[in-house]
């Protein structure tokens, strides 16, 4: 059978840089070393002191009693073939060494642990923090700025503005109450508009921009379902879920430099096109705080809180609303029948109020926004 030949190094003074790489072989009663010109190097067993160091603490030194060359390996298998042919002589020596191996595996694992388990809780707390920084950065920033994105939103905005009077009318007398029950001195102004866009659906910018699709007034069954759906707006805007949106993806320095004055690096960010993707875009956290703001807005504004409970009803019936299986779990509104469940839950804790209807003639809005 063919002795195993392991790489490794012979360190000697007589070699130029004092190293060369070796081919190392066990024999019976000491070791080889060939050098890659083929001079050999010997190191009887007898007298031999074996160490384990290098920068890994697995390389293997073999070093004669007396002066002469080192041969040093750490290749896999080098230290088991030289215990199995040099153990009578070497024992202590190696079996040093074996314990030595062990603390240093051990030591490698528990550093590994240690590592990972930092790892981990930074993994763990750095999005934690990062949400403290935005909570703490969007309150030093003044409103003014919410409205000024929601200016650039409208500017950006191409929207085909229909000749709806009546439902205007009503978007105007809807808006107007729930803006009266809205916290005091939250420094916002509402606007809506009504967009000529057969989509079932409605957004809000910061600062109170407002736009209502013709679709979603065509299709909703009442002024509170409208009503619903604006109050849910509304939160959106009075929790600041856009301007939270824009420091995440912007970046806060942008928004800062805007909170000063100077809006030319933000205006250059929100014109490339992307302005209602970062600022209407809503994790799905901020979509249950505002469905629950809302209910908590109708019910201060003397509206049907359930209003918000019936879009999404109108929502379930639209094909396509909501994604399911696993684009479902990973989409960023929750689902229809949960956000259904919490507004009416909500609406029955809430403490009764006195309904005061709007005096709207949905019929005819409706009418209007089909044409």
């Amino acid at each position: 059978m063919t002795d195993p030949i392991f790489r490794g190094l012979v360190l000697a003074d007589a070699l130029p840089g004092g190293t060369a790489a070796a081919d190392i072989t066990i024999f019976a009663d000491h070791l080889e070393a060939r050098l890659n010109d083929d001079r050999p190097f010997a190191l009887r067993f007898a007298g031999m002191r074996v160490e384990r160091g290098g920068a890994s603490g697995d390389l293997i030194f073999c070093r004669p009693a007396a002066g002469g060359a080192t041969i040093a390996c750490e290749a896999r298998g080098f230290l088991a073939a030289l215990s199995e042919l040099a153990g009578p002589v070497l024992g202590d020596d190696l079996r040093r060494l074996s314990a030595k191996g062990r603390g240093v595996r051990r030591l490698r694992v528990a550093v590994l642990a240690t590592t990972l388990a930092v790892i981990a809780v930074v993994a763990l707390a750095l999005p934690l923090l990062w949400s403290w920084c935005v909570e703490r950065a969007v309150a030093a920033i003044p409103t003014s700025v919410d409205r000024t994105l929601g200016d650039h939103v409208k500017a950006q905005t191409a929207i085909a503005t229909p000749a709806h009077p009546q439902a205007a009318a009503a978007l105007r007398a809807i808006v107007d109450r729930l803006a009266a029950a809205a916290p005091a001195g939250h420094g916002f102004e509402f606007r809506v508009e009504i967009a000529g866009d057969d989509a079932v659906n409605a957004f809000a910018a910061p600062g109170g921009f407002m736009v209502v699709n013709r679709g979603l007034l065509a299709k909703a069954e009442s002024a509170d379902q409208i009503a619903g759906v604006l109050a849910h707006e509304m939160a959106h805007v009075l929790r600041r879920h856009g301007m939270r949106g824009l420091v995440n993806n912007a970046g806060l320095v942008l928004v800062m430099q805007a909170a000063f004055g100077d809006v030319g690096g933000l205006s250059a960010t929100l014109a490339e096109g992307a302005t209602l993707a970062v600022l209407s875009k809503h994790s799905r956290d901020q979509e249950r705080d505002a469905d629950a703001e809302g209910v908590r807005l109708l019910v201060r504004a003397g509206l049907d809180p359930n209003g918000v409970a019936g879009f999404f009803r109108l929502l379930q019936r639209e094909p396509g609303s909501e994604a399911t299986g696993l684009a479902g779990w990973m989409a960023s509104h929750p689902g229809h029948a949960e956000r259904i469940a919490t507004v009416e839950h909500l609406a029955r804790e809430l403490a009764p109020v006195e309904l005061r209807p709007l005096a709207i003639d949905w019929a005819a809005v409706r009418t209007e926004a089909g044409k």
